[in-house]
């Protein structure tokens, strides 16, 4: 559906659009959506010069910080509208959605947070300041999200969020298992069990050792793992050789990403913003996908993308190491304990979803090797994909020689005890064997 161009709109006009949608929220008439496209990218007037200056003063914090900009997808802006309508939440007026631009910088550290908190007020207007740092979230969420705007031009109001890797990181676990397991906790849908989980992978350092027992134990109950890996390794090869394919000038710095449960996900590159929002639109419009975000990247590589949007790109995460960390926690307790039985139950899971893991990764590679780059563009960008891969297995291959070592000294020194771990080992390993022979046979 083509778009005209955008009409400035009063504040009455945009909170009368707000009360339509609202009303009409399962089904919004077209003409209503096209006015609310042309509100979404009025802001693109204001949004390259604050994401300018945001992203020069995130460099003088930490160089290496991930800066990104996005105007909020039409799907969450009707959810927002419907969640807080007044009956349950406060109701939320469109014109007072301060978060229709949002810039996202993601730093490593709380003090850096801050760091750049102090220097944004110095640049920006600051209208409002929401602290999950300071002020608890039932869910576990932390970030600093601070809303701007130009002293100029006080109308448009842009939100940037501020978070640590490891805040980032648990929002996007979020939003992956609710694409995966279908669930909406984002959205504010009641999942007790999900939500609880999500709280506790929040606060893991401070967990006692029986939470994190529990913790494993509702991660292979639900088989978050071992789907998240299934999941990953089906996308990362294909998202990247898309990459290679898709990705063909140093100016492309807008991309769509289109996220699905059972689609690989597409990335789709552009130069202009207008090109790519008019994508964006029509893809929302028809419906191709479940999920879809159009994003801004000054520093326009796969790595920085798969960082900012691991939610949509659905190749990697955090949680991969997260997991093997806490199993193998758990499992110095359970010996520490001498809860063998308890040990070798765990081992015996571990085991099975490492050997997938690991499974997965042969693949990669075999894959990669078998790659032949058309270009020599091509050829640079698969010589650094080996390189950053091959880092990342050896890197996971030491974490796993490490375990093991410790796992070793705390073996019993009792000899009866000693021999009936050994037996249960072997029983362990027997059916990791079996897994693994029979994983190999249900590959193409």
């Amino acid at each position: 559906m083509p778009l005209k161009t955008a009409n400035k709109l009063s504040k009455s006009q945009i909170r009368k659009l707000g009360d339509r949608l609202r009303k009409n929220i399962q089904i919004p008439d077209d003409k209503d959506l096209i006015q609310l496209e042309e509100y979404r990218t009025s802001f693109k007037s204001v949004i390259p010069n604050i994401f300018k200056r945001v992203y020069e003063l995130s460099r003088k914090v930490r160089h290496d910080a991930t800066t990104t900009y996005r105007i909020k997808r039409i799907e969450s802006i009707l959810s927002k509208l419907q969640r807080f309508d007044g009956s349950k939440l406060e109701k939320i007026e469109l014109d007072r959605m301060w978060d229709i631009v949002g810039c996202r910088v993601i730093l490593n550290t709380e003090e850096k947070v801050y760091q750049l908190f102090e220097l944004l007020k110095k640049e920006f207007e600051i209208r409002r300041v929401k602290d999950y740092y300071n002020e608890s979230d039932p869910h576990g969420y932390t970030s600093l999200h601070v809303y701007v705007s130009f002293k100029e031009n006080p109308s448009q109001v842009v939100e940037i969020q501020i978070r640590t890797k490891d805040s980032h990181n648990w929002a996007t676990l979020v939003e992956i298992v609710d694409l995966l397991f279908d669930k909406n906790i984002k959205e504010g849908e009641e999942e007790k069990e999900f939500i609880k989980f999500h709280l506790r992978l929040s606060k893991l350092e401070k967990i006692e050792p029986e939470i994190k027992r529990e913790v494993i134990d509702f991660v292979h109950e639900h088989k978050i793992f071992s789907t998240l890996m299934d999941t990953f390794s089906s996308n990362y090869l294909k998202l990247r050789l898309k990459w290679l394919k898709s990705v063909k000038s140093n100016k492309e710095h807008f991309f769509i990403i289109e996220a699905s449960k059972d689609k690989t996900p597409n990335i789709l590159a552009f130069e202009e913003f207008k090109e790519a929002e008019q994508v964006y639109f029509d893809k929302f419009y028809t419906k191709e996908y479940e999920n879809t975000v159009m994003t801004f990247l000054p520093q326009a590589n796969f790595d920085n993308l798969e960082r900012a949007y691991s939610n949509y790109t659905l190749t990697t995460h955090q949680f991969t190491d997260t997991y093997i960390q806490l199993c193998q926690e758990v499992l110095y307790s359970y010996l520490s304990d001498r809860q063998f039985l308890k040990y070798h139950k765990l081992y015996n899971l571990f085991a099975k979803n490492l050997i997938r893991h690991i499974y997965n990764l042969k693949e990669e590679v075999k894959t990669i090797n078998e790659y032949t780059p058309a270009t020599s563009e091509e050829k640079r960008k698969v010589k650094f994909w080996k390189k950053e891969f091959s880092k990342r297995i050896k890197l996971r291959f030491n974490s796993l020689e490490e375990s093991d070592k410790v796992l070793r000294q705390l073996e019993p020194e009792n000899f009866g005890s000693k021999l009936y771990l050994t037996f249960l080992m072997r029983i362990t390993m027997a059916k990791t064997r079996r897994f693994s022979r029979k994983l190999e046979r249900s590959k193409p």
